[in-house]
């Protein structure tokens, strides 16, 4: 009785014992995994929260790197035709709107209109250049007609606006 007893049951407890050691094998795959993880990700939140005590601690140093504390109309105008000059891209018109009217807030807005010729390519370079130019800009709309006087070319208009710091008094 004790031989029929123990046929029946062994198979139960190997089995038990190798479902144990197959799930601490996974166990201790999955914690590998996880320490591998860590330490490829540990450098990343380093830097991240580096970026983030920089950042926070600059009174506005950073924000005045990239928002300017005047208007400077003929300085960013200038930029726009040198930018212009080295994409290939020919201005037409500038038309520029400052606003303001923002008293509720540290920062006046540039409202710009730009009427721009040329081809594609040169266009993708002008707006590479507007998105690395020193000042923060921000491009709302972008128009493409073709232009009927110069085969291949295209007429393009951008809206945009860039900002300022009001000075206080």
């Amino acid at each position: 009785m004790l031989a029929i007893s123990l046929f029946f049951v062994s198979p139960a407890v190997v089995g038990g014992w190798q479902k144990t050691q197959a799930l601490r094998a996974a166990k201790n795959e999955r914690e590998t995994l996880l320490a591998d993880r860590k330490k490829i990700l540990g450098p990343i939140i380093t830097e991240y929260a580096k970026y983030q005590k920089m950042t926070s601690q600059g009174n506005g140093k950073l924000f005045v790197q990239l928002v300017p504390v005047s208007k400077s109309t003929p300085e960013l105008i200038s930029a726009i035709q040198d930018m212009a000059n080295i994409s290939g891209v020919q201005v037409l018109e500038v038309q520029i709107n400052a606003s303001d009217d923002t008293k509720d807030t540290s920062y006046g807005t540039i409202s710009l209109e730009l009427n721009l010729v040329g081809k594609y390519s040169a266009l993708r370079t002008f707006l590479q250049s507007l998105e690395q130019y020193v000042r923060v800009l921000n491009v709302k709309s972008l128009d493409v007609t073709i232009d009927k006087k110069n085969q291949g070319q295209f007429e393009f208009a951008i809206s945009a606006d860039t900002y300022f710091i009001h000075r206080t008094k």
